[in-house]
């Protein structure tokens, strides 16, 4: 995987070299694919197809900057800068910094043959990048309403257009959302724009592609919107969501274009089958925060740095893109993942979806109940997670008695 160098004030007497990321495929690397009629299984027939008949990359990945740019992009990890080129390929020098970054593999969702190489691109690299699930306008409307409801919440820039999306300056961003996550939005996910998008046609297919029978989709939406300055540590989804299927999905669903600096998503890739990474996985990944004793945000951690060294033999690559509305980026429950830094004055606005295969027990935390309430939101750890009597240890405490730390 290709790897993005680190800028820091302690490496400032190596050779500065960027990163230069090439378009990842042109119509020349053309893959074969295998014919309609062509069925795989599950296990080890699957694995066997998706190495011998790699998935087709989008054409244009990267969609690399102007070649007279006057800078390289800026993606931020905690308080470390990675300068990005994207016009060429060429080696990396580490400096020191132990963080290694790279772009995520993006692939073509409007192939034919899609549900043949999914499930085994997922399991082999921990997530799959999709471009072109959705029609642009059903993105576009969902992101207006959000807009609206952002303008009417009295969180934009009075001086600033609606389609900006730009946070008031000075906002004390705490009051306004929770770790992202944007409060009192029950009533918003349920219109029209946003049914279309996160219960449509289009993401539903995906998924049936995926699991190969029908899917089912948790009734709680994860709707964000990322101020400036501010980030989503690493983390693992089942300390909140594992309490149903253990092949639940969480799809990340970019409501705008989100170049480097506004902050998007990160995925470690490996974490979540890596055997240098079985400790972390045994014992943060089998923490669930409802009915376990450790407070706060339920992340990790909000470094990089001390990511890439819980494990003495094996650190994994921060990976990340340019992303654009339509895409989606799909993970499972143990993939570690975050996101950079808001390096803007903009709002950053996603969605987290989670879907499942219909056949499979369902975490009830997280749909409706007969009363119409999800319970989920009004969860023990939802509601008294500062709480130091109810959820005594910090997670700094409970990495050390894991010996994470």
């Amino acid at each position: 995987m290709l790897a993005l160098r680190a800028l820091s004030p302690s490496i400032t007497a190596c050779r500065l070299s960027f990163l230069r990321v090439s378009l990842l495929h042109t119509a020349a690397a053309h893959v074969e694919k295998a014919s309609e009629n062509e069925t795989v299984s599950s296990g080890e027939q699957e694995g066997d197809y998706f190495e011998e008949n790699p998935p087709p990359e989008t054409q244009a990945s990267a969609d690399p900057p102007p070649r007279d740019s006057p800078r390289a992009a800026i993606c931020t990890l905690g308080n470390t800068d990675f300068a990005i080129n994207e016009d060429e390929r060429s080696g990396v020098e580490s400096c020191g910094s132990g963080v290694w970054m790279g772009l995520m593999r993006a692939h073509d969702s409007t192939d034919p043959n899609r549900a043949q190489w999914l499930r085994g691109l997922l399991d082999h690299q921990g997530y799959a990048f999709l471009r072109d699930v959705f029609p642009p306008p059903v993105v576009a409307a969902a992101r207006l309403s959000l807009l609206i409801h952002l303008r009417d919440a009295r969180m934009l820039h009075p001086d600033s257009t609606l389609a900006s999306g730009r946070a008031p300056d000075g906002m004390d961003h705490s009051t306004a959302t929770d770790q992202g996550r944007l409060h009192g939005l029950e009533k918003l996910v349920q219109t029209a724009p946003f049914k279309r998008l996160l219960e449509g046609p289009e993401i539903f297919r995906l998924f049936r592609d995926v699991f190969g029978e029908p899917a089912l989709t948790l009734d709680h939406k994860w709707v964000r919107a990322v101020a400036p300055g501010e980030s989503t540590g690493f983390h693992m989804d089942s300390v909140y969501v594992g309490g149903g299927s253990p092949d639940l999905l969480t799809c990340w669903i970019p409501f705008m274009d989100i170049p480097y600096e506004l902050g998007g998503l990160v995925v470690c890739e490996g974490t979540h089958t890596h055997p240098a990474f079985q400790h972390v996985r045994d014992t943060y990944g089998r923490l669930d925060l409802d009915s376990g004793d450790v407070g706060g945000t339920g992340w990790l951690s909000e470094s990089a740095e001390e990511i890439a060294t819980l494990s003495p033999t094996w650190s994994p690559e921060f990976l990340t893109h340019r992303f654009r509305p339509g895409d989606v980026v799909l993970f499972p429950l143990k993939t570690l993942h975050g996101s950079a830094v808001n390096r803007t004055n903009n709002w950053r606005l996603s969605c987290d979806v989670r879907f499942q295969p219909l056949s499979h027990p369902v975490d009830k935390r997280w749909v409706r109940n007969e009363a119409g309430v999800i319970p989920g939101v009004q969860s023990k750890w939802s509601l008294h997670r500062n709480d130091a009597t109810v959820f005594p240890r910090t997670m700094a405490e409970a990495k050390l008695a894991w010996g994470l730390a």
